[in-house]
């Protein structure tokens, strides 16, 4: 074993000190106490290298050097060891070079006295110890350009006494081996430092206040103790590896150089980087974990940082600065980097290309807000857990992953955002959108956030590129919100409002485009659409469009609807340009779908119940080659006012109601009504429904056209008119006017009130007039072939003006022999003889008894004109056959009961015959007699069909018939006979 020997404090004369070194070990006190101080210069006169042969000094003594200035010369050339077996200490005094010193024993330094290396190389090779455990206020300073290289053998044990370096910025330490602290206090190493071995901290505080050169190494921090990186530059490059279950810090100013990269592989604690600067142009990789923290500014400038690993931006206290990218410093968190915030924001400065690129994942944790004002640019994924994210700087959000818990709240804000990719994650907190953001030409943006989605909050979202929503995106707030130059197309649920109502609407901006898929839904909730700075603004709707929420919206935007518009509740206006087509419209109890305002376009299938009001107002167009067929149940429409202009065509198979007192046109249009069209719904209004230019209104064998306060006229065009082949009803106390050409082969029925034809009304053979009060045109402007029946069931007509056949049917209910109750009357008043040319028709629902009288047709202010008119009909009851003289007087028709015979069914008369039987279609007949008329009944003795024939032979058309068992009656001069007629 070694044996130390301290020779402090005593004097050996020459002959015994080299006794001594000739049998021991020993410890060098330099600077042995000699009375006044001493230098010693190496001459290599001995051995050549050895510290310990005194011949190899000047004087030939080894030197012993005291804690006066005592001095040790190491001549230029020389190399000189201290052998391995010596342990030598340093209490004071200087080591001169510019020789080289090598130490491969036990190098120690003690004392609070000042101990200097001054222009000397020192090499450790084995170990070099700076205190002894207590701790010193002075340094082992290397003086005047010296250098202290430890090896990779060597080891520096700090144990109270530190290093620096004083007249000369070249002085070093070259660290190839380790270097250990130990000892609780904090001691400073502030002479340039290079490493490349290994550094360990057992305890207390280790500071390399210097300059630094932090290469490719091994750190150890021990727990409760730290590495500290202060003050003076620090120039890092290689791989950082070892363990940390202390405090690693980085703190002053700090370079990467150019072409140069570390990389931190120290597990556990990692790095603290507390204040100060990494700068660039070279590369730091964070492949463990670099904890970002302390209240005051830290920078990464111009510098390329990449994290594999984890980077912590506070640790739970909330820091009122931030880490700032300065001058154009790159940070890219990898696939496999997280980037945790916690209390520390991310800024920059100096330096427009400054950004932050996430690959990986960044974390929010804290109850406090942070922001990134950075540019940041994400591909990776976002979690924000606790309070408010706020990404106020420039953004590029791209194809990732964005996560917000409950209560939480992503944010873009302020600076321009720019969008695409696909955006996925869940959220269930706030991830809001504000402030101006870009989808680029070329470029989609697709939202399959789930949850919550996405909250566009205000601002502008631009761009010739396109939004592609598929989840969830809300639009809220009382601010503006614009989308600008962008397609926007919604496969999820795109809700206008939370629930309260806005005054300010979302903007279709400059040619915008909102497509609303199949499978997606807009629920408008408070917040409405409109356009702006731009012509070609519009919405497609091929999805489903929900009104909610007590109030009115209204979308001023161009609007198109191929899909589902719903609203349950209060009114949606679409009063922009809207192009309505095959779709299914909604309307709840209580509340409205409102067009009205520009122009409307209207064509396809419209379906949809209506237990609310659809209503149609401005103007609206079925431009040529067009159809638009209403189909929507319930209320259907309704027709409020303005005009729906052709030249298409209208198709109503439901409701369509006109109401109001406001004018409403049909302006060169066709409308066919095979369903229920109402003018008015039973209040009396001035105005009249109006067919315009050529419109023509063509109520169908199926359609129920009804008025009730609202008449009909036409305007500029001679061709307008109403083709009635259905049932016109006139329902309402008060008098209509249908003031148009009328043509009817359907029914008109005047219910109520008096129904007034007042310009044209041509009844044809087809046609039944029916009802108790009606005026009719005068003249030629009057024409009727069809049948006239008084009363609804059994009652009066009062006629009015002018009545004539021209080859018609007056047809009575005869149910008994009072009039008016039991049987049917016409009366009547107009001043001009009627012409009666046709035939009388009895619809028989009673017995009565032979003479019976039936005052079927009375005038009052004029006489009967020319009657050409059967002298006797027949009626079919109870399988008797009641022939009845019609008997005409200068101011009545009578029907008189003649004869009643009892039915006999013979297909086989002798002079007649009737083919074929069973029919399909046409009904043949011959006779040897003439025939005054045939006449087919049901068998509950309804009168179905009547021909009068002009000769002995022909047929009936029975095609429109019912499949079953009729019977034919046919009248001779003086019988009558029956058939039964099979139809097929």
């Amino acid at each position: 074993m070694k044996t130390t020997i301290t020779f402090s404090g005593v004097y050996l004369p020459y002959f015994l000190a080299r006794k001594i070194l000739s049998k021991f070990t020993f410890f060098l006190s330099f600077c042995f106490f000699f009375i006044n101080a001493q230098t010693f210069t190496f001459t290599g006169a001995g051995d050549g290298s050895s510290w310990t042969d005194a011949q190899n000094w000047s004087p030939a003594t080894v030197p012993y050097l005291t804690v006066n200035n005592c001095v040790a010369n190491i001549p230029n050339g020389f190399t000189v060891t201290i052998p391995s077996e010596s342990n030598l200490r340093m209490d004071g005094g200087t080591i001169n070079g510019p020789g080289t010193v090598v130490n491969n024993g036990v190098f120690a330094l003690d004392t609070n006295t000042a101990k200097y290396l001054s222009g000397l190389v020192f090499v450790n090779n084995g170990t070099l110890k700076s205190g002894t455990g207590i701790s010193y206020p002075v340094n082992f300073s290397l003086f005047s350009n010296s250098t202290l290289n430890n090896s990779s053998s060597g080891h520096i044990i700090i144990d109270g006494i530190g290093f620096t370096f004083s007249n000369g910025l070249s002085s070093m330490i070259n660290n190839n081996g380790t270097v250990t602290k130990t000892g609780t206090s904090e001691k400073f190493i502030a002479a340039p430092f290079t490493n490349k071995g290994t550094v360990n901290v057992h305890s207390g505080i280790l500071n390399f206040s210097g300059n630094k050169y932090f290469e490719t190494g091994v750190y150890n921090v021990l727990a409760d103790s730290e590495l500290k990186i202060s003050s003076s530059t620090g120039y890092f490059k290689g791989v950082w590896t070892g363990e940390n279950v202390g405090v690693f810090s980085i703190n002053g100013s700090n370079l990467v150089a150019e072409g140069n990269s570390v990389t931190n592989q120290i597990s556990g604690n990692g790095l603290l980087f507390f204040e100060g600067t990494i700068s660039g142009p070279g590369s730091f990789l964070n492949d463990s974990l670099l904890t970002v923290d302390g209240n005051v500014s830290k920078y990464l400038s111009n510098l390329n940082f990449s994290n594999t690993g984890t980077v912590r931006l506070g640790t739970g206290i909330n820091h009122s600065i931030n880490l700032i990218l300065f001058s154009d410093t790159t940070m890219n968190n990898q696939l496999t980097g997280e980037i945790i915030i916690n209390g520390i924001g991310l800024n920059f400065s100096n330096g427009l290309n400054s950004i932050v690129n996430n690959y990986g994942k960044v974390t929010k944790l804290g109850d406090n807000e942070e922001i990134i004002n950075a540019p940041f640019s994400n591909r990776g994924s976002i979690d924000v857990q606790m309070n408010i994210l706020n990404f106020n700087g420039l953004k590029y959000f791209e194809s990732g992953n964005y996560n917000v818990s409950a209560g939480a709240h992503l944010k873009v804000s302020s600076s321009t955002g720019y969008f695409k990719g696909v955006w996925s994650g869940n959220n269930a907190g706030t991830f809001s959108i504000s402030g101006s953001n870009m989808v680029d030409t070329g470029n989609t943006v697709t939202n399959n956030i789930t949850g919550n989605g996405l909250f566009f909050s205000e601002g502008t979202i631009s761009g010739q590129g396109e939004f592609i929503n598929n989840t969830k995106f809300d639009v809220g707030e009382n601010s503006t919100k614009y989308l600008s130059n962008l397609t926007f197309t919604n496969n999820g649920v795109m809700t206008l409002g939370t629930g309260t109502d806005l005054p300010n609407n979302l903007i279709l901006y400059s040619n915008s485009t909102l497509n609303n898929s199949i499978g997606g839904q807009i629920v408008i909730n408070g917040i409405g659409l409109t356009y702006s700075n731009g012509l070609y603004s519009a919405v497609n709707n091929n999805g489903t469009v929900k009104k909610i929420g007590n109030w009115q919206e209204s979308i001023v935007a161009t609007f198109v609807n191929k899909g589902v518009i719903d609203v349950q509740q209060h009114t949606l206006e679409f009063s922009g340009d809207k192009y309505f087509e095959t779709g299914a419209y909604h309307t709840s109890a209580g509340a409205q779908l409102k067009v009205s305002g520009n122009t409307g376009y209207f064509k396809g299938i419209w379906t949809g119940s209506g237990s609310g009001i659809f209503s149609i107002d401005g103007n609206n167009y079925i431009i040529s080659d067009n159809t638009m067929t209403n189909q929507v149940s319930g209320n259907g429409l309704l027709f409020s006012s303005g005009t729906i202009y052709g030249p298409g065509a209208l198709i109503n198979e439901t409701l369509l109601t006109a109401d109001s007192n406001s004018t409403k046109y049909f302006s060169n249009m066709t409308m066919m009504n095979k369903g229920t069209f109402k003018l008015g719904t039973g209040t009396d209004y001035s105005n009249n429904f109006i067919l315009y230019s050529n419109s023509v209104l063509n109520n169908t064998n199926t359609g129920i056209l009804t008025s009730n306060g609202i008449g009909m006229t036409y305007s500029n065009g001679s061709e307008s008119k109403l083709l009635n082949g259905g049932t016109l009803q006139k329902l309402g106390s008060f008098s209509k006017t249908f003031a148009l050409p009328v043509e009817n082969s359907g029914t008109i029925e005047a219910r109520e009130g008096s129904l007034d034809f007042s310009h044209q009304l041509t009844n044809l053979s087809a046609g039944l007039v029916k009802g108790h009060e009606i005026s009719l045109p005068s003249g030629t402007n009057f024409s009727n072939s069809g049948t006239f029946d008084p009363g609804v069931e059994v009652g009066t007509m009062l006629v009015k003006n002018s009545f004539k056949m021209d080859g018609g049917t007056l047809q009575f209910n005869l149910n008994g022999i009072v009039e008016k109750s039991g049987y049917d009357y016409l009366n009547y008043t107009g001043s001009t003889a009627p012409t009666l040319n046709g035939n009388v028709k009895v619809n028989l629902g009673f017995a009565p008894s032979l003479n019976d009288e039936f005052n079927v047709f009375r005038t009052t202010s004029s006489t009967i004109g020319t009657t050409s008119l059967p002298t006797s009909i027949t009626a079919l009851f109870a399988d008797k056959i009641y022939t009845f003289n019609v008997v005409s007087s200068t101011n009545s028709i009578k029907l008189k009961l003649a004869n009643i015979a009892l039915g006999t069914i013979d297909n086989k008369m002798k002079d007649f015959s009737i083919y074929p039987n069973p029919v399909g279609e046409l009904l043949h007949f011959t006779a040897k007699d003439k025939v005054f008329a045939i006449t087919i009944y049901a068998m509950d003795g309804r009168q179905i069909l009547t021909k009068i024939p002009k000769v002995n032979e022909g047929f009936m058309d029975v095609r429109n018939l019912k499949a079953g068992v009729y019977v034919a009656v046919v009248q001779f001069e003086n019988t009558v006979q029956r058939y039964r007629i099979i139809k097929k």
